[in-house]
């Protein structure tokens, strides 16, 4: 019993280091700007900057489970015209999906064009992806953003 208390004590005095142990972080991370335009819009900025050997997929191209997507929150104050856009993307022949997938490597710049309706705007919504490697993909992520337009 006495072992079995010391074995308890021991685990619980070490469980923020084993939980340090076992945290997953992202080799994606995520930033984001606006630019106002002249005629009353602006254009949301999402950047990714992709880790060293490390991949995420285009809006389309390839798998639907594996391609970024954003989702905008409709908001009164605001109004999103057309489909967020991005860059060419990289494509080569994957042997496991057998078929073109289309991924961006390093980092990557998305952009959607808004129209406003008031001066100041918080623009809201998600955005899901995978990030892949030559050995693994990670789980899709889905991260919340909310961008100021000032």
């Amino acid at each position: 019993m006495r072992k079995l208390a010391i074995i308890i004590i021991f685990f619980l005095l070490n469980s923020k280091y084993l939980k340090a142990q076992f945290k997953i972080t992202s080799p994606v991370k995520w930033s984001y700007a606006a630019t106002k335009a002249k005629n009353g819009g602006a254009i949301v900025y999402l950047k990714a900057t992709i880790g060293n050997g490390w991949h995420i997929y285009a809006q389309s191209g390839g798998t639907k489970t594996l391609q970024t997507s954003f989702v905008f929150y409709r908001g009164k104050d605001y109004l999103i015209i057309g489909k967020t856009l991005e860059p060419k993307p990289l494509v080569k022949f994957e042997k496991v999906l057998k078929t073109d997938v289309s991924y961006f490597e390093k980092s990557v710049v998305f952009h959607q064009k808004i129209k406003l309706r008031l001066t100041q705007v918080k623009v809201k919504g998600k955005l899901e992806f995978t990030v892949c490697n030559t050995k693994e993909c990670r789980p899709a992520e889905e991260i919340e953003f909310s961008i100021p337009v000032i």
